[in-house]
Protein backbone atom coordinates (compact mmCIF):
# COMPACT_ATOMS: atom_id res chain seq x y z
CA UNK A 1 0.00 0.00 0.00
CA UNK A 2 1.27 3.35 -1.11
CA UNK A 3 -0.19 6.72 0.54
CA UNK A 4 -0.03 9.40 -2.33
CA UNK A 5 -1.90 12.90 -3.04
CA UNK A 6 -3.50 13.71 -5.93
CA UNK A 7 -4.33 17.81 -6.31
CA UNK A 8 -4.39 18.02 -3.14
CA UNK A 9 -7.06 14.90 -1.82
CA UNK A 10 -5.20 12.15 -0.16
CA UNK A 11 -5.65 8.25 -1.56
CA UNK A 12 -4.03 5.61 -0.91
CA UNK A 13 -3.00 2.71 -3.96
CA UNK A 14 -3.32 -0.53 -3.51
CA UNK A 15 -1.56 -3.76 -4.26
CA UNK A 16 -0.76 -1.54 -7.71
CA UNK A 17 -4.01 -1.66 -8.68
CA UNK A 18 -6.69 -0.01 -6.81
CA UNK A 19 -6.66 3.76 -6.11
CA UNK A 20 -8.82 4.51 -3.16
CA UNK A 21 -9.66 8.10 -1.40
CA UNK A 22 -8.40 8.45 1.92
CA UNK A 23 -11.30 10.44 3.17
CA UNK A 24 -14.46 8.77 1.34
CA UNK A 25 -12.59 5.59 0.52
CA UNK A 26 -14.35 5.41 -2.68
CA UNK A 27 -12.26 3.69 -5.65
CA UNK A 28 -11.46 6.27 -8.20
CA UNK A 29 -10.84 4.22 -11.28
CA UNK A 30 -8.80 7.15 -13.27
CA UNK A 31 -7.48 10.35 -12.28
CA UNK A 32 -9.16 13.79 -14.26
CA UNK A 33 -7.19 15.28 -17.06
CA UNK A 34 -7.18 18.64 -13.95
CA UNK A 35 -5.80 16.13 -11.95
CA UNK A 36 -2.84 15.24 -13.54
CA UNK A 37 -2.61 18.88 -14.98
CA UNK A 38 -2.00 19.43 -11.20
CA UNK A 39 0.67 16.00 -10.43
CA UNK A 40 2.69 17.53 -13.54
CA UNK A 41 2.33 21.38 -11.87
CA UNK A 42 4.06 20.04 -8.57
CA UNK A 43 7.34 18.34 -10.84
CA UNK A 44 7.57 21.28 -13.58
CA UNK A 45 8.66 24.12 -12.67
CA UNK A 46 6.91 27.25 -12.47
CA UNK A 47 5.13 29.81 -14.84
CA UNK A 48 5.35 26.95 -17.53
CA UNK A 49 1.95 27.45 -19.95
CA UNK A 50 0.04 23.78 -20.76
CA UNK A 51 -1.08 24.08 -24.29
CA UNK A 52 -2.52 20.90 -24.98
CA UNK A 53 -3.50 17.78 -23.27
CA UNK A 54 -3.77 14.53 -24.19
CA UNK A 55 -4.82 10.81 -23.02
CA UNK A 56 -2.76 8.24 -24.76
CA UNK A 57 -3.92 4.29 -24.37
CA UNK A 58 -1.12 2.69 -26.67
CA UNK A 59 2.13 3.62 -28.02
CA UNK A 60 4.60 2.74 -30.90
CA UNK A 61 8.31 0.85 -31.07
CA UNK A 62 9.32 4.46 -31.60
CA UNK A 63 7.13 6.77 -29.46
CA UNK A 64 9.14 8.64 -26.69
CA UNK A 65 6.63 7.20 -23.87
CA UNK A 66 7.60 3.47 -24.57
CA UNK A 67 7.53 0.84 -22.26
CA UNK A 68 5.72 3.31 -19.73
CA UNK A 69 2.18 2.23 -18.17
CA UNK A 70 -0.75 3.05 -20.26
CA UNK A 71 -3.18 4.70 -20.05
CA UNK A 72 -1.22 8.00 -19.60
CA UNK A 73 -2.25 11.50 -19.88
CA UNK A 74 0.36 13.56 -22.33
CA UNK A 75 0.75 16.83 -21.24
CA UNK A 76 2.70 19.53 -23.40
CA UNK A 77 3.84 23.15 -22.65
CA UNK A 78 4.47 26.31 -24.72
CA UNK A 79 8.23 26.57 -24.76
CA UNK A 80 10.72 25.84 -27.19
CA UNK A 81 12.37 23.02 -25.98
CA UNK A 82 8.61 21.29 -27.10
CA UNK A 83 8.44 19.96 -23.04
CA UNK A 84 6.17 17.22 -22.52
CA UNK A 85 5.03 15.32 -19.30
CA UNK A 86 3.23 12.07 -18.73
CA UNK A 87 1.15 10.98 -15.93
CA UNK A 88 -0.15 7.70 -15.72
CA UNK A 89 -3.94 7.88 -15.39
CA UNK A 90 -4.29 4.45 -12.70
CA UNK A 91 -2.43 5.77 -9.96
CA UNK A 92 -1.39 9.95 -10.81
CA UNK A 93 1.98 9.28 -11.10
CA UNK A 94 4.59 11.43 -12.57
CA UNK A 95 6.45 9.20 -14.63
CA UNK A 96 8.55 11.02 -17.18
CA UNK A 97 9.56 14.12 -18.87
CA UNK A 98 10.28 14.36 -22.50
CA UNK A 99 12.13 17.60 -24.32
CA UNK A 100 13.97 18.18 -27.72
CA UNK A 101 17.46 17.49 -26.30
CA UNK A 102 15.96 14.00 -25.04
CA UNK A 103 14.97 13.02 -28.17
CA UNK A 104 17.70 13.95 -29.92
CA UNK A 105 19.84 11.86 -27.42
CA UNK A 106 17.26 8.93 -27.95
CA UNK A 107 17.83 9.08 -31.55
CA UNK A 108 21.89 8.97 -31.17
CA UNK A 109 21.46 6.65 -28.96
CA UNK A 110 19.19 4.55 -31.81
CA UNK A 111 22.24 4.95 -34.09
CA UNK A 112 25.29 3.95 -31.42
CA UNK A 113 22.87 0.74 -30.24
CA UNK A 114 22.15 0.04 -34.16
CA UNK A 115 18.77 -0.77 -32.76
CA UNK A 116 15.80 0.80 -34.77
CA UNK A 117 13.46 -1.09 -33.83
CA UNK A 118 13.44 -0.84 -29.88
CA UNK A 119 16.55 1.16 -28.99
CA UNK A 120 17.67 -0.69 -26.27
CA UNK A 121 19.47 -4.23 -27.48
CA UNK A 122 22.95 -4.11 -28.20
CA UNK A 123 22.35 -7.33 -29.18
CA UNK A 124 21.25 -7.45 -32.93
CA UNK A 125 22.49 -8.46 -36.06
CA UNK A 126 24.24 -6.01 -37.44
CA UNK A 127 27.49 -6.21 -34.22
CA UNK A 128 27.51 -10.52 -34.46
CA UNK A 129 27.68 -9.94 -38.18
CA UNK A 130 31.03 -7.67 -37.99
CA UNK A 131 32.68 -10.06 -35.05
CA UNK A 132 32.22 -12.93 -37.10
CA UNK A 133 34.08 -11.31 -40.36
CA UNK A 134 36.88 -10.08 -38.43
Amino acid sequence: MEFKTIAGEPYYWINQEILRNARTGEIKKNISEAEAIAVAHQNMIDGLEVIQVERITSTGDHHEYRSGPLPAYVISYKTPENIRAYVSTADGTFRTLRHRDWRWFDFLWMTHTMDYEGRDDFNNIFPSWIDYCS
